[in-house]
């Protein structure tokens, strides 16, 4: 059928109605021999292409004002719009002159070109078309809204053949939905004929355009899901039915696109069940991860795995294309991408099928031997690595290499030299390729690719997406991450989404929080009433330059939660409320002095750097070095000494009461005492940091665990409820020194110190953690410290830190190289997330004694694993 004709028998008008309505005065420049089309729109354009607005059977009338002037640009316009379905172009008189090769064109498309006179106008055209074809029009538009209808909660529940045979009955059409090869994409519905979908490729093809066109006896719509040609919307006219117009289609067109787009997320969906089913049983041996599905259950019984090489420059996504074309055809697959190759498990049947999808990839194959099971699937990996590199081609293009045991040589695998094992090891480390260096081949599980044979098969899954997501990140982030802390190699999964104690990753991962962004969430993940508060102050205004109420309000609650302070000064993080305190100090005393407990943390500014040592102070100043003393944490009679040396000149001392960096451990009561009578004794303030000690007391540590009353304590985390925040606290007397009012004040701003965002989220987190909680969670970290401490102090390491964070220590003289590192990926691979690098871990208010007890066994399986592995 010809979109653009028409017949006697058919109620629409045509051009030449159009061009015989003498009082307009329009003229015909080329394209006699498409006098006879259709004309059921008309539709004045101001703009330079209007091809992509049209539905087809358009009267497309163009002022000319936007009309190209070269040759090459006007002939391009002609055939787009010929192409689109226009059945004529009507031209004002500010057109520029057409030009030869523009009129041969449309001559030799049959495409009418009209020319419109100034005292015509385009609005009695638009009318006399609209009323001419108002009974076909009110059709399609009525055919048109119960295509749309389908869409309506009333046929929710409707699978996708029913729909399309219910507009089938609407239109006329006999519809389809068909891959690139012309199989029936969705179950119910029909394939193409070969010849038929030979006759849409190559109407594609000819046109050079992916786009809606007729075929014979009907048309055919392409339909693209992301950059992937997804398949063809087909609709083929019924003799017996009279077939509506072009723009019915289009609507049947949306339909089609919105369900291969539910049927791609779906497919997403189930591709990441199964990948991470087939993960599991490749590089963990079939271990569930909590709160993960099993996948797909119905798992047939011959199966082979094939290893593909792919090509880096190829232009499509390899592992989307596989996955998709197996898909097109019905091919039960798991697939997983893993760094630069892809790993598909498929029925042996199909092996056939799966050389077919990749006959256009350049791609070589290594297949297994069949198995039965996906147990056996790490030993069939190394069969198709094996084939991979060493096997012989099968087939006609010598794409599928086949994996021989005759042939296979142990050799060829791993060096026969135990030297020269860990040489190799090392090597294929340092030089990574990049963020995703293959976690088996790390030097500390040497042994552990020794005893399990995992040189081919444990390579650390890199999940679709991530090895392009981690170029991304190392291209704009320094290291591939914002936060030093959160820097893990090769680089750690991203969250998502989190819920209570759970973190969901970009691959769909869920892991048990026990980070806690770094001590910061005690009530874990999106806890409703700090949800609900946060939400309300953002509709309200996120931020303002002015005061609000919920600061008073916030600040109320503190002060009536530690009971020696009066004021509040609010921040934006426990490191620029440890800067605020120092200045202050330094404004009250007259003196330029600071003391740090050593080891400590205080944040991220440079006198308190120094209190880590090493690397962390790179870049502070000389002259930020001679004000800094540093104390021993733990040893009383330093303490003494330090004061007795320098007391006349220190303005304070920044006190952590539970130093993370010193294993979490408490001071003792002793030393605590003494640095209050010290700091008084001397005249300088004793600041108490207490950003994370704080959810250790109702009242604080310093005042509910001591019995002291600081100058001044710097707070954070947990007073914000999980958004950024710090908080100077203090009596009058010393706070008064953020007065404005006050000659002997010091200036502290920050755009978003107090925003009412933080402070309604803040008064909902504190409210809710009350001294019952407190002390539950208190009890919880007693808990899991004692069960991990009974197992893991005979591997040498100890469980220490204080109430609900836990941190670990090595007990020994020399803690092994790598641990923790590895301790980090095994924990995480269990579905754990820990503190990178020094493993802490921080509870949450979601937890119980069950929850604690799984994290306790799943801990303990990491430090044996690793124990096992270490050189």
């Amino acid at each position: 059928m010809d979109k653009h004709s028409g017949s006697a028998a058919d109620s629409h008008i045509t051009v030449g109605d159009v061009l015989s309505v003498g009082s307009w005065q329009l003229t015909l420049i080329a394209g006699e021999g498409g006098l006879d089309r259709r004309v059921e729109w008309a539709h004045v354009f101001d703009i330079p292409d209007p091809s992509g607005w049209l539905d087809g059977g358009e009267l497309a009338l163009m002022t000319g004002r936007n009309w190209p002037k070269s040759a090459a640009a006007q002939t391009t316009l002609i055939q787009d719009l010929h192409d689109a379905g226009a059945s004529a172009l009507g031209l004002g008189s500010l057109t520029p002159p057409l030009t030869n090769q523009a009129v041969a064109r449309a001559m030799a498309l049959n495409f009418p070109l009209l020319r419109v006179p100034r005292e015509t106008g385009y609005l009695p055209i638009v009318k006399f078309v609209a009323a001419a074809n108002g009974g076909s029009l009110q059709k399609n538009l009525a055919n048109s809204l119960r295509v749309f209808e389908s869409l309506s909660p009333t046929f929710e529940e409707v699978d996708t053949a029913t729909r399309f045979q219910h507009l089938e009955r609407i239109t006329g059409y006999r519809l389809t939905i068909v891959s690139r090869l012309g199989n029936a994409l969705f179950h119910g519905l029909e394939s193409l004929p070969t010849a038929l979908m030979i006759d849409v490729r190559k109407t594609m093809a000819n046109t050079g355009k992916w786009k809606s066109l007729a075929i014979p006896d009907g048309f055919a719509s392409p339909l693209k899901v992301g950059e992937r040609h997804a398949g063809f919307i087909v609709a083929q006219d019924r003799e017996e039915v009279s077939s509506p117009s072009f723009s019915v289609f289009r609507a049947v067109e949306t339909v089609a696109r919105l369900e291969v787009g539910a049927l791609y997320r779906e497919r997403e969906s189930i591709r990441r069940l199964r990948a991470e089913r087939l993960s599991r049983n490749l590089f963990l041996g079939g271990s569930s991860i909590a709160g993960q599905s099993e996948g797909d259950s119905d798992v047939p019984t011959s199966l082979v795995l094939a290893v593909i090489k792919t090509d880096a420059s190829a232009p499509v996504r390899a592992d989307s294309e596989i996955y998709h074309g197996l898909a097109d055809d019905h091919v039960w697959n798991l697939l997983v991408e893993d760094h630069d190759r892809i790993l598909v498990v498929l029925e042996s049947a199909d092996l056939g099928r799966l050389s077919g999808v990749t006959r256009d990839l350049r791609t070589q194959i290594g297949v297994s031997n069949e198995f039965g099971s996906l147990a056996d699937s790490p030993l069939a990996l190394r069969q198709a690595s094996w084939a991979l590199e060493y096997g012989q081609p099968v087939g006609e293009d010598g794409k599928l290499r086949s994996y021989s045991r005759e042939n296979e040589n142990w050799a060829q695998w791993l060096p026969s030299d135990p030297m020269a094992l860990v040489q190799l090891v090392a090597r294929t480390y340092a030089n990574n390729q990049g963020p995703r260096v293959n976690l088996a081949l790390r030097p500390i599980r040497v042994r552990c690719l020794v005893e399990d044979s995992y040189l081919m098969s444990s390579t650390s899954l890199s999940r679709t997406e991530r090895a392009h997501i981690d170029d991304r990140a190392l291209a704009v982030l320094p290291g591939g991450t914002t936060r030093g802390l959160t820097a893990m190699y090769p680089i750690a999964p991203r969250a998502v989404r989190g819920q209570g104690y759970n973190v969901f990753g970009e691959d769909g991962q869920q892991w048990i929080d026990l980070n806690n962004n770094f001590t910061s969430l005690i009530h874990g993940h999106a806890h409703p009433a700090t949800v609900q508060a946060a939400v309300t102050a953002v509709e309200a205004g996120a931020s303002f330059g002015m005061s609000t109420l919920s600061e008073i309000e916030l600040a109320e609650l503190l002060v009536q939660r530690l009971p020696w302070a009066e004021q509040v000064r609010f921040a934006n993080s426990g490191t620029e409320a440890v800067m605020a305190a120092i200045r202050v100090a330094r404004v009250v005393t007259g003196r330029e002095k600071i003391l740090f407990p050593y080891p400590s943390y205080h944040g991220s500014s440079d006198p308190a750097l120094l209190s880590l040592g090493g690397a962390a102070a790179n870049g502070v100043t000389s002259g930020t070095r001679q004000d800094v003393l540093l104390a021993d944490a733990f040893d009383v009679q330093a303490l003494e000494a330090i004061f007795a040396e320098h007391g006349r000149e220190i303005a304070g001392y920044v006190l952590d009461l539970v130093p993370a960096r010193a294993g979490g451990r408490p001071l003792s009561n002793e030393y605590v005492r003494r640095a209050r009578e010290l700091t008084r004794k001397h005249g300088a303030l004793l600041i108490t940091d207490e950003v994370v000690s704080l959810r250790h007391g109702y009242s604080g540590m310093a005042y509910s665990t001591y019995g002291i009353s600081p100058d001044l304590a710097a707070l954070g985390k947990v007073i914000g409820g999980g958004h950024p925040v710090g908080a100077i606290i203090g009596p009058h007397e010393v706070m008064q020194h953020f007065d404005p009012r006050n000659e002997r004040s010091t200036f502290h701003g920050g755009t978003f110190s107090g925003n009412p965002v933080t402070m309604r989220a803040g008064i909902a987190s504190m409210r809710v953690y009350t001294e019952s909680e407190v002390q539950r969670l208190i009890g919880l970290g007693d808990r899991l410290r004692d069960q991990l401490n009974s197992v893991i102090q005979g591997l040498g390491w100890e469980a220490t830190g204080y109430g609900s964070i836990i941190r670990f220590s090595f007990v020994g003289k020399d803690e092994p190289a790598n641990w923790r590192p590895e301790l980090w990926w095994e924990a995480e691979a269990r579905g754990l997330l820990l503190v990178p690098g020094n493993l802490s871990i921080s509870l949450s208010t979601p937890m119980n004694e069950v929850l604690i007890d799984e994290v306790a066994t799943r801990i303990v399986d990491s430090f044996t694993r690793v124990g096992k592995c270490a050189l």
